[in-house]
């Protein structure tokens, strides 16, 4: 694979412009960040009073423990993003 001018070369034979593959992360970014919206209003959408409860349940719950579970799932998603990237 070879650049030249902004254009990919692949054995010779011009495929795509680099601002395709611009273009191509920056949709895969929005796609990812709709279904994260998605999965985040789901359960607003489905269970409203529920949620309500849970919110009050996670008062009580002193912020070291949150940091904790905030970073573990920090981890898995940097290991799922990193494993999955190709």
């Amino acid at each position: 694979m070879r650049f030249f001018r902004g254009i990919v070369f692949i054995q010779n034979t011009l495929m795509y412009p680099l601002s395709y593959f611009r273009g191509l992360k920056m949709k895969l970014f929005l796609c990812a960040l709709g279904l994260v919206l998605i999965l985040e209003g789901l359960p607003y959408f489905a269970f409203p009073e529920k949620m309500k409860e849970w919110m009050l349940m996670v008062q009580e719950i002193p912020d070291s423990r949150l940091r904790g579970m905030g970073f573990v799932a920090m981890a898995l998603g940097l290991l799922l993003a990193y494993s999955f990237k190709q």
